[in-house]
């Protein structure tokens, strides 16, 4: 049996709200013919302080320096975020794991640095160190393929688009297209750069001109601008803060919620948004990273222009007073996920790869 060392943060749901780790959790549970290692890296949710952080990156180090000792010539894959925390952290764990001659595969997910022009001096050498090794690459779509090869000239690249766990998701049918008030909801992690100061811009709208609604919120908050305490003075009963959930908490928030809201600046390929179109939510996004792949605008959801609030309250009074919109476009968003999500097909195309580095 293939041994395989996954590198993604930690499974409790408690401690970290994680499309990276989703995935890394789904291709565990899928692969019966690899042996996986889950090998913890980043930071917790409700960590703070600098301090803090380096002291665990530092044990975290050293503990990835046994590993790679101990389990000699093992694959690793490696999760690797495109952001500015991700690129100065994870470039040297697997520089060391390189050097440690191990075979590595490492799984990039968009962050801010993916398509971004002007980058600091410091990523813009790591990145280069990075994507200059002669090791695979897993993307998420055409689009960031296309991109990181002409960025990079990148010689093995392999699309692997993100995918869920359609169970839940299979054996529900929706039937509350006119329940009033709609239901949005933003599920993940709440932060400037998910684009939560239009969406108070847009609520603010929204509430004066007397629309029935509830905006709902899950997921944990990320630095200090209080955003949660923020949407409940304005909204009151129209807001709702169901802190992170997971499992069948989950399911039943998508389930009773009509819309979903993320106008983020920068993304690669959201799990929420996938979870939520498979439940037929109705996406309502920005064109960013691989989120173009799967919403098609005016048909299984809708494009807001980043960091822009206006349009957004006219979409969603369009759809809250057209239920039979709501209702077509939420059935073209749940098939476009059912389509597209073959576990078999991608835990296959995964071992291949693996089979190739040994």
């Amino acid at each position: 049996m293939i041994k395989v060392i996954i590198v993604a943060p930690s499974f409790d749901s408690k401690k970290n709200v994680s499309g990276v780790s989703s995935v890394a959790q789904f291709i565990i549970s899928h692969n019966d013919d690899v042996e996986y290692i889950h090998f913890q890296q980043g930071k917790s949710d409700g960590e703070k302080g600098v301090s803090l952080k380096l002291w665990r990156i530092i044990i975290t180090f050293a503990k990835w320096i046994v590993l790679l000792i101990k389990e000699r010539k093992t694959i690793i894959h490696y999760n690797f975020s495109l952001d500015a925390n991700g690129i100065l952290r994870d470039s040297w764990f697997i520089f060391a794991a390189r050097f440690l001659r191990h075979p590595i595969v490492a799984h990039i997910h968009g962050g801010l640095y993916l398509s971004y022009p002007n980058k600091p001096r410091i990523i813009q050498w790591l990145l280069h160190r990075i994507f200059t090794l002669k090791v695979p690459f897993i993307v998420l779509s055409r689009q960031e393929k296309e991109l990181l090869t002409h960025q990079y000239n990148i010689k093995t690249i392999i699309v692997l688009e993100n995918i869920v766990d359609l169970n839940a998701a299979s054996l529900y049918k929706r039937d509350n297209y006119e329940q009033k008030p709609l239901r949005i909801l933003y599920l993940g992690r709440i932060e400037t750069n998910k684009g939560m100061d239009e969406t108070y811009a847009a609520m603010e709208l929204l509430s004066r001109q007397n629309h029935h609604f509830k905006l709902i919120f899950a997921g944990q908050e990320q630095g200090n601008q209080h955003y949660i305490d923020r949407f409940s003075q304005l909204l009151g009963n129209r807001f709702k803060y169901e802190g992170v959930v997971s499992g069948q908490e989950k399911v039943d928030l998508l389930k009773s919620s009509h819309i979903f809201l993320m106008p983020s600046y920068y993304e690669g390929l959201p799990i929420s948004l996938l979870e939520s179109m498979s439940f037929g939510l109705v996406p309502i996004v920005t064109k960013v990273g691989s989120i173009g792949d799967y919403v098609k605008d005016g048909e299984n959801g809708v494009f807001v222009p980043v960091k822009s609030a206006k349009e957004i309250p006219d979409i969603i009074s369009m759809l809250n007073s057209d239920r039979e919109k709501l209702r077509l476009m939420s059935n073209n968003a749940r098939e476009t996920i059912m389509e597209s999500s073959d576990a078999n097909s991608y835990i296959k195309k995964l071992n291949i790869l693996y089979k190739s580095l040994l």
